[in-house]
């Protein structure tokens, strides 16, 4: 290695798009580090908001972009929302944490779960008792007693990923316990 890469002048080159991405190529991509088709689809062009609000707005985008895990994703994307940036927080969020699990006020967990879906996921979900498909909502649908098995579940198909749970936290799902252990703390 030169050394070239580590000097703050060429840093800048090795920026991605922090929705897709992709490798971006012109001076305004480069400072929002967001690409032109993202920026479109997100909304970020068409947002008012103070000249100080878009410095704050690309400065959290960039760090997005940079770590693209961790709970500072989230304190980013919960910024970004503030400022008035809210479509393009919710893409951001969507695209980091991978499994959301929130508590309805009927007892019933609701589970959202990002892309990409292995048909074997489907089953295990599937086989959790209670489970229900809402297909309107696009989302599984448990009982709050099966709560212990979902979990199981969630860490037998995602772990090390992020998940959001039902009091706004973003942890690290863990890996699988033994089946001796038996299912481990339940964070929802």
């Amino acid at each position: 290695m030169s050394g070239y890469e580590t000097l703050a002048s060429t840093k800048i080159l090795n920026v991605r798009c922090a929705i897709c991405g992709r490798l971006l190529r012109n001076p305004l991509s480069l400072e929002v580090a967001i690409g032109p088709e993202c920026r479109e689809r997100s909304g970020y062009d068409t947002v008012q908001v103070p000249p100080e609000a878009v410095e704050e707005a690309n400065m959290l985008i960039r760090q997005v972009a940079d770590l693209r895990r961790g709970p500072t994703v989230q304190e980013a994307c919960a910024r970004l929302f503030a400022l008035g940036f809210t479509r393009l927080s919710a893409i951001l969020f969507e695209r980091f944490v991978k499994v959301v699990v929130q508590r309805e006020e009927n007892d019933r967990l609701t589970v959202k779960v990002g892309p990409p879906h292995a048909p074997t996921h489907s089953s295990t979900l599937a086989a959790v008792p209670g489970y229900i498909y809402d297909r309107e909502r696009k989302l599984s649908v448990y009982p709050f007693s099966s709560k212990e098995h979902l979990w199981a579940a969630l860490r037998e198909l995602y772990p090390g990923e992020k998940l959001l749970n039902t009091d706004g936290r973003l942890l690290t799902i863990p890996w699988p316990k033994r089946k001796a252990d038996g299912f481990g703390d339940v964070p929802y």
